[in-house]
């Protein structure tokens, strides 16, 4: 079913995807650009937002896990892994 390769795929829906990106992007901005141009003034009795220092470790997991996920889909191994059993063969 299908062998539409991920390049292949990114090549076909890429530039559709783009410009609807930019479409949304460019309505977005034309609705609510009187609102982004004022700043308001917040009242001072806000609480103190909590910091959180960033965390370099979560952040390397995150890259490695994108990174392996973007290796495995531009190689020609099968998406989809059979579990013993699973899915039941008719």
């Amino acid at each position: 079913m299908g062998n539409l390769g991920f390049w292949s795929f990114i090549a076909a829906c890429g530039v559709p995807a783009l410009a609807a990106l930019g479409v949304v992007f460019g309505v977005l901005w034309y609705l609510w650009r009187d609102r982004m141009s004022t700043a308001e003034v917040l009242p001072p009795d806000l609480p103190e937002v909590p910091f959180h220092p960033h965390d370099r470790v979560q952040t390397l997991k995150g890259v490695i896990s994108v990174l392996v996920m973007l290796i495995f889909f531009t190689t020609s191994l099968p998406r989809v892994r059979l579990i013993r059993g699973w899915p039941p063969v008719p």
